[in-house]
């Protein structure tokens, strides 16, 4: 990832945080923990995305949103696609 030359961030499942070694690596490199479950909690993780965005820095998500054992592809959540086609040039 170093090779990118680029601030990037990406965007994980919340319940990473309660993984010590996953967490650790999150908070230091600045990535983002996303609570599904919450809410009031998602509006402010989206606010704190976009403004890595305006910021210039990329942020990578993986729309389908977690990674679970089953035939087929899941579902995608849309609020990468809103960020990223948002008319203020987000």
């Amino acid at each position: 990832m170093a090779a990118l030359g680029a601030k990037f961030h990406f965007v994980a499942k919340g319940e990473l945080q309660s993984m010590p070694f996953f967490r650790t690596f999150l908070r230091k490199l600045g990535h983002f923990a996303f609570n599904r479950e919450d809410p009031r909690a998602r509006l402010q993780q989206a606010e704190e995305i976009e403004q890595a965005l305006r910021r210039g820095e990329s942020v990578f998500v993986f729309p389908e949103g977690t990674f679970t054992a089953q035939a087929g592809v899941r579902g995608f959540q849309l609020g990468a696609f809103k960020a990223a086609s948002r008319p203020d040039g987000l």
